[in-house]
């Protein structure tokens, strides 16, 4: 019964929402299989998409002190 109404409450949402959901699934499964962005990819598209600006992502990772907002093990640096 619980599955039933989680289910029936991320339908609605989802459909309420007017648009298809990300898919981001953790530890590089998305981007293993089926080739999606890695974790500062996918923050550079969204700068994109909400910012004409093509500087914009640069811009806040400047004033987080120019430092990736990853820890070094996940960019690979």
């Amino acid at each position: 019964m619980a599955k039933d109404v989680i289910k029936e409450t991320a339908t609605r949402l989802i459909n309420r929402a007017g648009r298809s959901p990300y898919l981001f699934v953790g530890s590089g499964f998305s981007r293993r299989y089926m080739g999606t962005d890695d974790w500062e990819g996918l923050l550079r598209h969204l700068c994109s998409r909400l910012s004409d600006d093509p500087f914009r992502f640069d811009a806040y990772l400047a004033r987080c002190g120019g430092m990736s907002p990853l820890p070094p093990c996940w960019t690979g640096t």
